[in-house]
């Protein structure tokens, strides 16, 4: 007697779900480390900052940066004030070598530096190769 339909999908199905968690991870893998070669760097904190993480399920996953002012960089500010913290206090920096104290500065905002976009758009070859790669195995495996 015959396998019942169940008894040879059940293994495929399995086989596909491995498939899908292994390109998951991949990927993720693949979007941190272009992620790190376009995040701008000065101290290092910023490219420190990006980290991945793959759900539990493998059913999807993630790129991001714990540094408070990540958002900041790769969205770029509109031009704002800046004051001091505490009432009354006053802003202290160096320009030019000379300390300047003020109780506000008309910041001019900054340009976007949208490093994720950037790894997102670098990767798009590497990550359709994958996809085609895996998707050839599925069907390798179905047609078996």
């Amino acid at each position: 007697m015959s396998k019942s339909l169940t008894a040879i999908i059940a293994p495929l199905a399995q086989g596909v779900q491995l498939q899908k968690k292994l390109l998951i991870d991949v990927t993720i893998r693949i979007l941190l480390r272009y992620a790190d070669r376009n995040t701008p760097q000065k101290t290092g904190q910023l490219r420190r900052g990006n980290q991945s993480e793959v759900v539990a399920s493998g059913d999807y996953g993630r790129v991001f940066n714990q540094v408070p002012y990540a958002n900041y960089v790769h969205g770029g500010t509109r031009p704002h004030v800046i004051r001091p913290r505490s009432p009354g206090g006053v802003l202290a920096f160096k320009i030019g070598g000379q300390m300047v104290f003020t109780k506000r500065v008309n910041h001019p905002g900054t340009k976007a530096n949208p490093f994720y976009d950037r790894a997102i758009e670098q990767s798009e070859g590497e990550r359709m190769a994958l996809l085609q790669r895996t998707g050839d195995q599925i069907v390798a495996t179905v047609a078996q």
